[in-house]
């Protein structure tokens, strides 16, 4: 008998140990995920002035590359463009300067469309609440936003509670 509780003593111990590496892990995982830094990066848009967390750029073409959360905030998602090149003088519904983006995100979260050209000059559509969906969908003109041509890297980018989320990196091409 005396074995037996001794056994018992043992794998409890055991499956005590287990469990606590468990949570240990997930807790280092969880603090090693975090994005976090104090260096932001002002930019303006109608003159307001707002602080995002910076992320890293990507590469050609529609890509993930550039996600990035502070915090918990989730990164947003949602179509971000509904077209990859416009014309700043076209009327034709496929390349006018029109265009429609897509921020899902918590509820109640401010989001707005950050577009960052070639040579590092940034510009916002100008950043709106996401409602109890936790979407909003920004319709805007890359004329009225003050886009140049050339090659713009578009990502949405979502605050709430000092917390901070950027999408991936989509690139929109701007003609003359």
């Amino acid at each position: 008998m005396a074995k037996k509780i001794y056994k018992n003593k043992k794998t409890l111990i055991v499956l005590a140990l287990v469990a606590l590496v468990a949570v240990g892990g997930a807790v280092y995982i969880k603090l090693s995920q975090r994005v976090t830094g104090t260096d932001t990066t002002t930019q303006t848009h109608s003159s307001a002035t707002k602080h995002y967390a910076p992320t890293s750029g990507g590469s050609a073409g529609s890509s993930a590359t550039g996600a990035s959360s502070t915090g918990s905030l989730p990164v947003p998602t949602g179509q971000l463009l509904n077209k990859q090149t416009v014309s700043l003088s076209s009327s034709s519904l496929q390349t006018d300067p029109s265009i429609e983006s897509v921020c899902q995100t918590e509820a109640q979260a401010s989001c707005d469309i950050r577009l960052t050209g070639t040579s590092g000059q940034v510009k916002t559509v100008g950043a709106k609440n996401t409602g109890d969906s936790g979407t909003v969908i920004f319709d805007w003109n890359a004329k009225t936003v003050g886009l140049t041509a050339g090659k713009w890297t578009v990502q949405a980018v979502a605050v709430k509670n000092n917390l901070t989320g950027a999408s991936h990196n989509e690139y929109l091409e701007v003609q003359p």
